[in-house]
């Protein structure tokens, strides 16, 4: 049998629930960073914050993110936007997805800057790694 043509491939999906266990600001490791969680469904974008016994729970209902590819972007670019309107601010990032990681890469500058070639720590850089929660 012939094999299937990339594009009929099943398309990655980053759904699920991601811990962060790893965060570096402008080249700066974060050691003490704030627990948190980011929630994917489809093009929505949650966060949740530990509660003191360890179950995490929504920590911001009022703002409203998303993670949307761009068109004609490549296969580890995403969009990741935070509230809606003239307030909503469009981060460029970069993605990679292996196993139960994901690293998202973006500019400190919002809409202003520009996409990162690779996703990895640097200066005027957001980093953050995460790993697939685990139902608990």
């Amino acid at each position: 049998a012939a094999p299937v043509p990339k594009a009929l491939k099943a398309k990655v999906t980053l759904d699920g629930r991601w811990e962060l266990v790893e965060q570096n600001y402008r080249g700066q490791d974060q050691p003490n960073f704030a627990k948190w969680m980011w929630v994917i469904d489809g093009e929505k974008l949650s966060y949740c914050r530990p509660d003191g016994g360890g179950v995490y729970v929504p920590s911001d209902t009022t703002t409203q993110a998303t993670l949307t590819r761009p068109d004609g972007g490549k296969a580890n670019e995403v969009d990741y936007a935070t509230n809606t309107g003239k307030n909503g601010i469009v981060y460029k990032c970069v993605i990679a997805l292996s196993g139960d990681e994901l690293v998202v890469c973006f500019g400190s500058m919002g809409q202003q800057s520009v996409r990162p070639s690779e996703p990895k720590a640097g200066p005027d850089l957001h980093y953050f790694r995460f790993k697939r929660a685990t139902d608990k």
